[in-house]
């Protein structure tokens, strides 16, 4: 009677806790698509440069593919030509996704910045595709200084970057000046006088 119940009781136990690892694999969230998990690196390599884009301009046919991710009444007033407008928000759908994978050119990402182009990128790698790049200084920025008029002091703008690493600045401590102690003012205590 005694072994029937450890026997029992060993037994449930053992329910429980595999009824708990399949109750929390079953509940654990799967990573959506377009979910940033953290192996994705982004380097300068991804950029698309402004000499790059006035070359590409200048060609009989484009070597890359732009894709422009602003919404379409900005991308209907002005836009780089021959680019492709889906904004960031319809990219993973079918018809983009298809589009994109019969270009079989490299990938230019254009948005207002190079920030919002870089949630396109993000979601677009997650998505499988290789080989993208942003465009350097985001869509205003070229068209002001190559699309309108080309100004070839422009054409290294990534490597201007380097001049805002503040990091850099403020862990050199060689150039700071000394920070001067504070002076501490000691009190003089007298003792009391006479007395009641």
């Amino acid at each position: 009677m005694k072994t029937n119940k450890i026997t029992i009781a060993a037994l449930s136990f053992l329910a429980l806790v595999l009824l708990g690892f399949v109750s929390t694999t079953i509940l654990t969230p799967k990573t959506p698509p377009g979910y940033i998990d953290g192996r994705i690196e982004f380097s300068k390599d991804h950029y698309f440069s402004l000499r790059e884009l006035y070359q590409a301009l200048n060609a009989p046919e484009s070597p890359v593919m732009f894709i422009d991710l602003r919404h379409a009444d900005r991308f209907e007033i002005h836009h780089i030509p021959g680019a492709v407008n889906m904004p960031v928000e319809k990219i993973l759908c079918h018809k983009c996704i298809r589009q994109i994978r019969h270009a079989n050119k490299p990938i230019v990402l254009v948005a207002e910045t190079e920030r919002a182009a870089v949630q396109g990128w993000i979601i677009l790698r997650n998505a499988g595709f290789n080989d993208l790049n942003i465009l350097a200084g985001g869509y205003d920025f070229a068209r002001q200084n190559v699309i309108k008029s080309y100004k070839p002091k422009f054409n290294s703008y990534a490597e201007e970057k380097a001049k805002f690493d503040y990091p850099k600045y403020f862990s050199n401590t060689e150039t700071s000046a000394p920070v001067p102690k504070p002076i501490m003012k000691t009190i003089q205590t007298t003792p009391a006088a006479g007395g009641c």
